[in-house]
């Protein structure tokens, strides 16, 4: 992984071998660890390490970038001398933004040594596997997951003086177990290795498969539903490319009309925070502008957008630090979404529910209607039947078609947020969620 050192050395090179009339670096990398198991044993365990660097070089209005995977002098040089021939043959862009200058930075805390390679090896990874497998076996289960593991850094600099550096760490476990006719699931996941415990979350899965054996057919229509954070992350992540300003301006976002009104309940506020303990992402965007902290759902009320630059500027207001820069085309997308959660627990809010269902996680999910924000998929690995405040017991899978939006409406009870599939999200007890149709399993 590079150290900042070495970071800002590879910048200051790549800058030093350009003529031209600017230039920004991006440089990074790090290592990335997999386990991989199923049928109760370790089938793959890779590693990689790499590193790369890619420039966008200016002449007058005219952009151009490449960028290599080799770091050496060499390298450095021909991706520079690359990105130069690419500017003199493209076209002006006569909205180009010019360079930024020096920033500040507001900093993260997003690595942790236990999580690097040197300290958690693969005979940790299969060690942490075994204590899985183990608590599938006994219960005679058979099961299926990955542990993986991260490390890298990345930086950004330009001629302009602007360098910034970041470097993290990352960790996820997941497990699904089977038995002849139900399946359980759990994941754990975090900055750090020591941020769940495996055994833990296996036996959360166990449970979850012991609970859903023989499940039973119902009927599908709307019904109050409790959504487990993983399934509540699989909606939520339909949303944050709405809350783009450039999306809004061309008609692509559901906002459309919608600023400063009510688009949720009360209960919903959701915020793009690095900062959030349990994301501690980048304090800075691709071209080294400050990220800014943004409430873009507050007590229901749709309130904040993502800005790049270009469309800052046609509004005469500040970008956020969220646009990739260059001939940006896309606009600014807000990352590190936090959904604030509640006080009830996923008991509470069983007992609230005179009929309906629980839903641990949904898979295969796709967008129906952009606009509405509407989506179909299906539960998997435990769907279960809520009658007069207690759990019944199993049913089949249903599939469902909802609107991401809608759901929010419909919440009444939250349990407090943890972070699940990169979103930091809680359990919602949602009124008239909507399935569709029904399985065989």
């Amino acid at each position: 992984m590079l150290t900042e050192e070495q970071a800002r050395e590879i910048c200051e090179k790549v800058i030093a071998a350009s003529e031209a009339d600017g230039i920004e670096v991006w440089v990074g990398g790090g290592d990335s660890a997999l386990t991989r198991f199923a049928e109760n044993i370790i089938h793959q365990n890779v590693a990689e390490s790499g590193q790369g660097a890619s420039v966008r070089v200016r002449a007058g209005k005219r952009l151009g970038g490449a960028s290599t995977n080799d770091l050496s002098d060499a390298s450095l040089q021909r991706m520079v001398a690359a990105a130069t021939e690419a500017a003199r043959l493209s076209e002006p862009d006569e909205e180009l933004m010019p360079l930024i200058g020096p920033q500040e930075y507001r900093p993260t805390d997003a690595f942790r040594q236990d999580t690097t390679f040197e300290a958690f090896t693969a005979e940790d990874r299969a060690a942490a596997v075994q204590q899985a497998v183990r608590a599938a076996q006994d219960s005679g289960l058979k099961c299926a997951g990955s542990f993986t593991q991260d490390a890298g850094a990345q930086a950004v600099a330009n001629s302009e003086g602007v360098l910034a550096y970041h470097a993290g760490t990352g960790a996820s476990f997941s497990i699904t177990t089977q038995a002849e006719d139900s399946t359980g699931w759990d994941n754990g996941e975090g900055l750090s290795v020591s941020d769940f415990d495996v055994r833990s979350v296996a036996q959360t899965a166990v449970r979850g498969a012991l609970r859903s054996r023989a499940p039973q057919d119902i009927e599908p229509r709307p019904y109050a539903t409790i959504l487990q954070p993983a399934a509540v992350a699989d909606m939520i992540a339909f949303l944050p490319g709405h809350f783009n300003a450039l999306a809004l301006d061309e008609g692509r976002s559901c906002l459309r009309d919608r600023l400063g009104e009510q688009i949720a309940s009360e209960l919903v506020t959701m915020r793009s925070d690095p900062w959030h303990p349990l994301h501690q992402g980048a304090p800075f965007g691709h071209e080294g502008l400050p990220r800014q902290p943004l409430t873009l759902i507050e007590k229901g009320v749709a309130r904040d957008l993502a800005y790049d630059r270009l469309t800052a500027s046609k509004h005469n207001t500040e970008p956020t630090g969220h646009g990739s820069g260059g001939s940006n085309t896309g606009g600014a997308l807000p990352w590190d979404i936090v959904v604030e959660g509640g006080s009830a627990s996923v008991e509470e809010m069983i007992a609230q529910v005179d009929h309906g269902l629980l839903v641990t996680r949904m898979w295969y999910l796709r967008t129906v209607d952009p606009l509405k924000v509407l989506v179909t998929g299906m539960t998997r690995d435990g769907l279960f039947l809520i009658e007069k405040g207690e759990v019944q017991g199993p049913v089949k899978n249903l599939r469902f078609n909802e609107s991401a939006l809608n759901m929010l409406k419909n919440v009444v009870a939250l349990s407090p947020s943890v972070r699940a599939f990169g979103l930091v999200v809680p359990a919602m007890l949602v009124e008239g969620f909507t399935f569709t149709s029904a399985t065989e399993f």
